[in-house]
C-alpha cells in the first residue's frame, strides 16, 4: 500500500472512534514520536563522539 493509502485507510478508522480512544492513541503516537527523536539524538551523539575520537586519534 502506498502512504496515502494508509493514511486514508486510518483516517477511515479513525473517524469511527470515540474521543476517549483517540485521545489514547494521540498519547501513543506522541510518546513513539518522542522516544524517536531521542534515540535519533542519541545515535547522532554517539556518532559524533565516535568520530572525534577516531580523528582524534588518526592525528597523531
Amino acid at each position: 500500500m502506498t502512504r496515502t493509502e494508509v493514511k486514508n485507510k486510518i483516517n477511515k478508522i479513525i473517524d469511527r472512534l470515540p474521543d476517549r480512544s483517540l485521545e489514547a492513541i494521540y498519547e501513543i503516537l506522541r510518546k513513539a514520536e518522542e522516544k524517536k527523536l531521542q534515540n535519533l539524538e542519541s545515535n547522532l551523539s554517539k556518532i559524533l563522539k565516535e568520530d572525534s575520537e577516531l580523528l582524534q586519534r588518526l592525528a597523531r
